[in-house]
């Protein structure tokens, strides 16, 4: 607003920051943060215990929790020196559950690669829809320094990977804007913290280019050790493409997880594809469940109607709001008056709606009964 009001001559451009008379209304903070065995500070690899209370028990639902490394002080000189703290990196990201007010033993794990210092912080927000008032317990400055706290390691992150649904099976096809989807846990956490050779990864064709997705990590609700990760992949070409995701847990283990699939032109997207039809098992011999496994390329309401090999209809399964992706249906082979079907060869018709075009398609397969 100053440098406005000081403009002098021609100049008539400025950037709109912000309304400097328009009044931040905070969340009301409540209350201060308890730590189990209150410690002088965290070290390294030590598993941090909190406890925090909301001071309103109508409050019931899940907080959602950050610990960040201390700040770092720093300056810059020109002629003058200023100095400001730059922010710690994220120890910690996910949410906690509530139960009148009161939160409990929240775990966190500090990862080796801690900067330290005496300006670490814990928060805890919380949302209230009833009343739309939000609150917030913090702990500043929180004490994180030291690496000498010993602890096993007995494995290395365990990741699993899908993208756009977790029904997806390595290959199936996806538009150029697919969202990963990848579950990482370890009994040491995961490495969040998104220091220089640490970070969460994300590699496409064995290329050279590493994407930093580190910030699209969040912990499972209630645990320190398992959380999902979701990015969106921009603009990928058409054809196979093979996904390598490289996470850390905290004492600095790696794995690498891998995933193929194939992008095809939107238009193709846009039309609702039944693929890869298998009857399992076939033959069926009455010792195993039965299903009939696919896959949808929409999302669609399904459904099977099963003939015998005349062409007389004995069973119909419906199923609604099939996720797209890879499906089973389990079927007890039994026709539609509940009998048994006997031994032979029989025909059956998958059918599928898309539940945002409207568009259907079909599709018509065989299976055997031996038993």
């Amino acid at each position: 607003m100053i440098a406005k009001q000081s403009t002098t001559g021609d100049a008539k451009k400025y950037i709109l920051m912000g309304d400097p008379v328009l009044s931040v209304v905070p969340p009301q903070r409540v209350a201060s943060v308890v730590y189990e065995n209150n410690p002088d500070s965290l070290q390294a690899l030590q598993t941090g215990v909190a406890c925090g209370n909301f001071n309103n028990t109508s409050l019931d639902g899940a907080t959602m929790l950050r610990v960040f490394d201390s700040a770092i002080q720093t300056s810059y000189t020109a002629g003058n020196t200023v100095t400001w703290d730059v922010p710690g990196g994220t120890i910690f990201r996910g949410n906690k559950t509530v139960e009148n007010g009161e939160f409990t033993n929240v775990e966190f794990i500090v990862p080796y690669d801690i900067l330290g210092g005496d300006k670490g912080t814990f928060v805890s927000y919380f949302w209230d829809e009833n009343t739309e008032k939000d609150y917030i317990v913090y702990d500043y400055p929180l004490k994180i320094k030291g690496h000498t706290f010993q602890a096993d390691n007995p494995d290395s992150p365990e990741i699993h990977i899908w993208l756009n649904n977790r029904n997806f099976i390595a290959g199936d096809p996806v538009g150029s804007l697919p969202l990963l989807i990848a579950s990482i846990s370890d009994s040491n956490g995961v490495n969040i913290l998104a220091q220089p050779g640490h970070k969460i990864l994300v590699r496409l064709d064995n290329e050279n280019i590493l994407t930093d997705v580190t910030s699209g990590f969040i912990y499972d609700l209630d645990s320190c050790i398992s959380g999902e990760l979701t990015w969106t992949l921009e603009n990928m070409s058409e054809g196979q493409h093979i996904l390598e995701l490289i996470a850390f847990d905290n004492q600095n283990q790696p794995s690498v997880g891998t995933i193929e699939f194939r992008v095809v032109d939107k238009a193709d997207m846009e039309e609702i594809a039944i693929e890869r039809v298998v009857p399992y098992p076939s033959p069926y011999t009455g010792s195993e469940d039965f299903y009939f496994t696919f896959i949808i390329t929409k999302s669609a309401d399904v459904t099977i109607d099963v003939y015998t090999i005349t062409g007389r209809k004995i069973k119909r399964i419906s199923r609604t709001g099939l996720l797209e992706g890879y499906n089973q249906i389990f079927w007890n082979v039994k026709d539609g008056d509940g009998d048994s079907i006997a031994n032979n060869t029989y025909f059956y018709k998958i059918r599928a709606k898309s539940l945002e075009t409207g568009k259907s398609v079909e599709t018509i397969e065989k299976f055997a009964v031996y038993k």
